[in-house]
């Protein structure tokens, strides 16, 4: 995968964006897991509304 994912995977601003929404959605299953009361403390509204493209909302 090391090999191919600079060949074929995303650049620029593609990649930034790519990093910035699989890091808001680690962050969202990590507190579900660990921390699920403080869930809708801790995140911001933006956040949320990456997540949604991928069928994740606040409620699931």
């Amino acid at each position: 995968m090391a090999w191919l994912m600079p060949k074929i995977g995303p650049r620029g601003q593609k990649f930034a964006r790519a990093r910035v929404e699989m890091k808001a959605i680690e962050t969202i299953l990590h507190l579900r897991h660990r921390a699920p009361r403080k869930l809708s403390q801790m995140l911001p509204h933006h956040v949320w509304k990456l997540t949604e493209v991928y069928g994740i909302r606040r409620g699931d």
